[in-house]
């Protein structure tokens, strides 16, 4: 016979609850962190802000590695 959901009594292990508490938690950061998101984007003034704003940080980082492998270059 085959148990009905009336006859169960949920517990849960401490691993079962950590990971069902860990999973909730991320979920939430998720969701805060989308909300935020669109809020900054509105904020900054669209999309286009932003895509300049990661090419700027893009070619900051290049001419960091470029300064940095001419250094290491002239060494040799």
């Amino acid at each position: 016979m085959f148990p009905t959901w009336s006859d169960w009594d949920i517990t849960y292990t401490p691993r079962g609850l950590i990971k069902k508490r860990t999973k909730t938690f991320f979920k939430y950061l998720a969701l805060i962190t989308f909300i935020l998101g669109i809020r900054g984007v509105k904020r900054s003034g669209g999309v286009q802000s932003i895509k300049d704003r990661i090419k700027n940080y893009v070619q900051i980082i290049l001419l960091g590695v470029a300064r940095t492998s001419s250094k290491v270059a002239s060494k040799i």
